[in-house]
């Protein structure tokens, strides 16, 4: 299970858990205010290997500083990205294809641009995507290549790909001394820290 606040609305909070929806609350009243069901953003992108194989449990769900992007780190090893939009709802503007076992972690670095997003899953890779640096998304085949899975023009939103060796269990960023680190918790009792360049 996951929650996480909304920042420039604090009576908002999104949570997301094993029932595979991320449900958007009015914490005040208790009330639902919308339901995403990832089973239909997955079914959307079409079949492809590995990602058929886990469902799309939700293990983190993070909301960039702007209150406009919210991410979802999902088992069948996606990253499902989500624009805030009012009334108007929360569409989803990215599948984004990366890794190859769950995703358990998604943060928006705060030293970074509001649409750079981390993603770390139990392959032990650390993504860094910039969810909004490719203006034209269509593929040679006329398709959104940010909704089709087997695209690899999908690969042109990631930005810097590390590998921790690890499953990571929890991901966070800081700037001591005008540094860009990402701070990562693994199966071991060690905190690690990598140094990402804009």
């Amino acid at each position: 299970m996951t929650v996480k606040f909304r920042r420039k609305k604090q009576w908002e909070l999104v949570s997301g858990g094993m029932d595979e929806r991320v449900i958007q609350w009015e914490s005040g009243r208790g009330q639902v205010q919308r339901i995403l069901n990832m089973q239909e953003y997955v079914q959307e992108a079409g079949p492809s290997g590995a990602y058929m194989v886990n469902p799309p449990l939700i293990h983190c769900v993070d909301i960039s500083r702007n209150d406009r992007f919210l991410a979802c780190a999902l088992e069948n090893a996606t990253v499902q990205v989500f624009e805030f939009r009012g009334k108007k709802g929360t569409p989803q503007i990215r599948n984004l294809i990366g890794h190859t076992q769950g995703v358990s972690q998604v943060h928006f670095p705060r030293m970074l641009p509001n649409d750079w997003l981390l993603s770390a899953g139990n392959d032990g890779k650390i993504i860094l995507w910039d969810i909004m640096g490719q203006t034209d998304t269509t593929s040679p085949n006329g398709k959104d290549a940010a909704n089709v899975a087997d695209d690899t023009s999908v690969l042109n939103f990631q930005k810097l790909q590390i590998s921790h060796k690890e499953k990571i269990n929890w991901v966070s960023s800081m700037q001591p001394e005008n540094k860009d680190l990402v701070l990562i918790a693994d199966q071991t009792q060690n905190i690690s820290a990598y140094h990402i360049n804009q």
